[in-house]
């Protein structure tokens, strides 16, 4: 059955219109005075208080116009430097207080973190919750502390909702433009990879480093931040085996990969900021539907998702980790095979006490193998946390197994299939 969200705007063009006008995106060369901005600002502001009465405002949206209104507030002749210290103690406060409360009752804890903690797990930075304990049980803050503080904040809520929000597109248009667009991204990325190759054997790299990096600027401009685009550049990286070298062979090093794209990457996520989650559910996607000959491509896509998640990676925000920690510890329960097992045991080994606490059974029931024996028992670990490629691959299948036994017996490699599927 279908699931729908009801929102209190008409479509997507509404909330996009909105954001326009809060932060000043006229799409245009156009230079417009500051009365023009500011009445611009006041109208968003009191469209989303129309859509509060509606209901399903989203927490973020209400706190952008709140913060905008008070910097509007501080503008207005006459009004006294007590009242518009509230105005802005006031919004801050709440916005603060929401987004805690929305992360304290993700946790459904019975003993419920501290507002501090909490703050640091959605990425909240620690003195937005300090400025608001300040401003709650002592004096108000300074004029010039808040109005820095607000325009921080605006900073903050536009990298975690706003620019998130892309182009409303058809599912026609999206099926028409796919293979013409992963057309593109596979030119763009092949060109890439020589200049980026280029660069790191010559000895001289100024040119070719200018060369690298400005097809690098193609590449970030190319995908912005449009949901079609990300994915056939997702899909031309994964499907395509550019990030796993050629002649590699099981159980060998990608840190040569690591060195390629990372700084890629890294920028084309700073526009678009869905790029780790989809390249993530991409790599994990392409593990388990290869099959097991395919063992060196299955071995690299779990070295780039623990290379991406690791915690001395600077590719991620810190709110950022713990989300696709997730993501990935779910589709290693869901689609148990030896690698997903693999990727499952580094994390938990990685994580935090409580990150095992709530995975490390989970994981452990998923594995399905006969009389209590990890499914991925065949594997050697050797001292880079690779697999020994001299006993990772086995070619002995299913149905040697039972001739060799005599009956039908659970194979102790399973089908990867999701549980709930008969096969």
């Amino acid at each position: 059955m279908a699931r729908y969200t009801i929102t209190p705007w008409r479509s997507q063009s509404d909330l996009l219109r909105v954001r326009n006008q809060l932060y000043n995106l006229s799409g245009t060369n156009q230079r417009y005075s500051q009365e023009e901005i500011d009445n611009s600002r006041r109208d968003a502001v009191n469209q989303i208080m129309s859509w509060k009465m509606r209901g399903n405002l989203p927490h973020a949206v209400e706190s952008t116009a709140l913060l905008t209104d008070a910097l509007l507030h501080q503008q207005v002749p006459g009004n006294s430097s007590f009242g518009v210290r509230a105005v802005y103690s006031a919004a801050f406060t709440r916005f603060v207080t929401g987004f805690c409360d929305i992360g304290r009752n993700r946790e459904r804890l019975l003993e419920p973190s501290s507002m501090l903690e909490i703050a640091n797990k959605i990425g909240l930075p620690s003195h937005f919750v300090a400025l608001r304990h300040e401003a709650t049980h002592e004096e108000m803050p300074s004029l010039q502390r808040l109005v820095r503080v607000t325009e921080e904040a605006l900073e903050w809520l536009w990298n975690l909702y706003w620019s998130r929000l892309g182009e409303p597109e058809s599912e026609e248009q999206l099926t028409t433009a796919l293979p013409e667009l992963r057309t593109q991204a596979k030119e763009i990325l092949k060109t890439y990879r020589s200049a980026r190759l280029e660069a790191l054997r010559s000895k001289k790299r100024g040119k070719q480093e200018d060369a690298a990096g400005q097809m690098a600027e193609t590449c970030a401009s190319f995908v912005g931040k449009s949901p079609s685009r990300l994915d056939a550049f997702v899909n031309v990286l994964v499907e395509e085996r550019l990030l796993c070298p050629s002649k590699r062979e099981l159980g060998s090093s990608l840190d040569g990969a690591f060195m390629l794209w990372d700084d890629l990457l890294k920028q084309i996520s700073i526009t678009n900021k869905r790029l780790w989650k989809a390249l993530i559910e991409g790599m994990l996607q392409r593990t388990s539907s290869l099959l097991p000959v395919h063992d060196v491509e299955r071995e690299a896509m779990c070295l780039w998702i623990d290379h991406i998640l690791a915690d001395s990676s600077s590719m991620l925000v810190r709110s950022e980790r713990p989300i696709l920690e997730r993501v990935v510890m779910q589709w290693c329960c869901m689609y148990s095979s030896r690698w997903t097992n693999f990727l499952g045991t580094k994390l938990l080994r990685l994580g935090s006490t409580s990150f095992r606490e709530e995975w490390e059974d989970l994981l452990a029931a998923a594995r399905l193998s006969p009389e209590g024996e990890s499914a991925d028992s065949s594997f050697t670990m050797v001292a880079d946390g690779l697999f020994d490629g001299s006993e990772a691959i086995d070619n002995t299948t299913d149905m040697d197994i039972v001739k060799d036994l005599g009956s039908w017996v659970r194979a102790a490699a399973p089908i990867e299939a999701p549980f709930g599927v008969v096969w």
